[in-house]
């Protein structure tokens, strides 16, 4: 008679069995045979942004400047936060000091504000949160946290995703939303890397660059990454070897330091969403940042140069200012005092040398930085400025912003009949926000919940708008250096052995066209490519048609956009086994 396994046997056995088990289930984990979920990298669908309006001339009157004394005002002292960034001097002018000054534009609509610098999303988001809670709470009484922020228009709909999700407890008339933009970065914001990544965007794959993740200049690299058909990894704690990467930071000037310090990174190793069981140790080769933390990376450490910025995509980055529903409607002709107060405050600093250096000073008291230079630092990089490389002792540019007025308001948001740009852009973002992050953001708030242009409209009545010079042309200069941006492959079809267009091609054209009119400074070359089989002369030809059809094409529909000047060479090849048009847009070496 057989005898079974004892008990202490049966043990034994279920011990041996789920010690095979667990080695099993570690030795398929890590070579990446049983990998858990990880993000994968990817490319997002190209960009295309619509062309920002000029920079509408001011129609300030005289010039006055505000004092140094604090007024004396009557009534509840609004607050205000705002990063440190060279778009609201305007703001800054206006306010007079960090708390409103005697003689300033504040002073004069009667309102009373204290500003502050804060460059950190999460305590703006918390203190606004305070502040709606307190004021439904006691209106009248003492009101907790702030009642303005400032804050990248391209990076709003992951803010208020957040800010919203914990407004909407209050009551739906708590939602934050924005009101006016003060101003926009003009070159500021940016993608910087090594310079072997400028000549070849494609050395971008297995970069890390140090940033702000889903922030205005996030925007700008996967912006900047999807014009090269280069993937993005989302995750901030893996390293993809074949897609731009990012070391994730709180603000844009930690972005810089962790650059500047090498700041050690270990990270999992993927590959096509894989793990693969291996690990790498990075440092950030690149960032986005802005001023001062493109001037600190250049001067502290150099080897970097600017590889994409908002001098590129102009109309990208509103510096947007945003409040609570309720509080804007019960004080809607405060607020449009504020907006007055505000863009003439850009008028000014349009006008006038004086009131930019001015705008400098109070900038350095507001931001506690570069005060020892009264001024002369914000003013020098509101204008944008070439810095000293640490390493090289070449000039690296840096900075660039714009103010604007109550003409800029209504040519950004739409309210001459244009295009609503701001609307575009906030879409453009929020959507890029969902394609990466769906678990994080799977959706962003609705435009019209969030954007209230109801101020902006009331003052367009008041003062039958205000006039705005048409943009100055382009001029393109044939013989002008350049230096490439992007370079991106378009599947525009054509007719067998024709250069007419299929009808599949035009919608193919029309995304060319505007990513064309987006960069309006950027000059073209268009290459055309077929197959090589069959007689090469005659596939050469067919090549070089196709490549002349599409310019034909850009030219027919808007000929002022583009001359021929602005085409650097129109080109075909019969090189390739895939039928396609090449697209490199290049800026004027130097900009």
């Amino acid at each position: 008679m057989k005898k079974g396994l004892t008990p202490i046997g049966k043990v034994l056995v279920v011990l041996i069995i789920g010690i095979a088990l667990f080695c099993g289930y570690w030795f398929f984990l890590k070579n990446g045979i049983l990998a858990p979920k990880v993000s994968v990298s990817k490319t997002t669908t190209k960009i295309d942004l619509p062309s920002a309006p000029k920079n509408a001339e001011s129609t300030v009157g005289p010039l006055v400047l505000p004092s140094d004394e604090k007024a004396n005002l009557s009534g509840k002292v609004w607050t205000m936060w705002e990063m440190e960034w060279n778009s609201q001097m305007g703001l800054n002018l206006a306010n007079g000091g960090p708390q409103t000054t005697k003689g300033s534009l504040m002073e004069k609509h009667s309102l009373n504000l204290n500003i502050e610098r804060q460059d950190d999303y999460g305590p703006m988001a918390n203190s606004l949160l305070d502040f709606a809670t307190s004021y439904r709470d006691n209106p009248e009484g003492e009101w907790k946290g702030i009642q303005f922020c400032n804050i990248m228009g391209d990076g709003a709909p992951q803010f208020l995703f957040s800010l919203n999700k914990n407004l909407e407890k209050l009551g739906k008339e708590y939602r934050a939303e924005i009101i006016f933009t003060c101003g926009r970065s003009f070159g500021e914001d940016k993608l910087m890397g090594t310079p072997a990544m400028k000549e070849d965007p494609q050395k971008l794959r297995g970069s890390v660059i140090a940033g702000v993740v889903r922030d205005g200049d996030w925007n700008i690299a996967v912006q900047y990454a999807s014009a090269n058909n280069i993937p993005v990894n989302p995750d901030p704690t893996t390293y993809d070897a074949d897609a731009m990467n990012f070391q994730s930071v709180g603000t844009y000037l930690d972005a810089a330091n962790n650059y500047i310090n090498d700041v050690k990174e270990t990270r999992k190793i993927v590959k096509s969403g894989k793990l693969t069981g291996k690990t790498i140790e990075v440092v950030a080769n690149g960032i986005v940042t802005w001023t001062p933390g493109d001037v600190n990376a250049v001067e502290q450490k150099g080897g970097l140069v600017t590889l994409a910025s908002t001098k590129d995509y102009p109309s990208q980055m509103p510096n947007t200012i945003i409040s609570i529903h309720k509080f804007n409607e019960d004080h809607a002709a405060q607020i449009e005092e504020l907006i007055l107060a505000v863009t003439e405050g850009g008028d000014f600093v349009k006008s006038y040398s004086e009131a930019l250096a001015k705008a400098g000073e109070i900038s350095s008291l507001i931001y506690n930085d570069h005060k020892e230079a009264h001024g002369a630092y914000w003013k020098r990089y509101y204008n944008g400025a070439p810095a000293i490389d640490g390493q090289t002792g070449e000039q690296i540019f840096c900075g660039g912003s714009m103010v604007h007025n109550l003409a800029d308001n209504f040519a950004y948001f739409g309210l001459n009949g244009g295009t609503n740009i701001y609307k575009v852009i906030y879409n453009t973002f929020g959507s890029i926000d969902t394609f990466y992050y769906k678990d994080l953001m799977p959706t962003y708030p609705d435009y019209s919940q969030v954007v209230n242009l109801r101020f902006l409209r009331d003052l367009q009545d008041k003062t039958n708008g205000t006039e705005i010079t048409a943009p100055s042309e382009t001029n393109y200069n044939s013989s002008t250096k350049v230096e490439k941006v992007s370079s991106r492959s378009w599947s525009i079809n054509f007719e067998t052995g024709s250069s007419q267009f299929l009808p599949d091609a035009i919608a193919q054209l029309n995304d060319l066209y505007a990513q064309c009119i987006n960069g309006m400074s950027l000059y073209l070359t268009i290459e055309g490519h077929t197959d090589a089989t069959g007689v090469q002369s005659a596939n050469d030809l067919l090549a070089q048609q196709r490549a002349e059809a599409v310019k034909n094409w850009l030219q027919k529909k808007d000929q002022a956009s583009f001359p021929e000047k602005r085409f650097i060479k129109v080109q075909g090849f019969a090189d390739r086994s895939t039928r396609r048009v090449d697209i490199t847009m290049s800026r004027p070496s130097g900009n």
